[in-house]
């Protein structure tokens, strides 16, 4: 994780200061790992 002057840290950012990009980026990662596992069944879901 990085922070706003690119520079690597363990710690996340409250939800409350992402901004518009961030929060944009977070809906698109959320939607892409939902498609993943809801699109496989238990036998291919553990080869993950």
């Amino acid at each position: 994780i990085k922070d706003a002057n690119g520079v690597d840290t363990a710690e996340l950012k409250p939800e409350e200061e992402w901004t518009n990009v961030e929060d944009s980026l977070s809906v698109g990662n959320y939607k892409s790992l939902n498609a993943i596992f809801n699109g496989v069944d238990q036998n291919m879901f553990r080869r993950f």
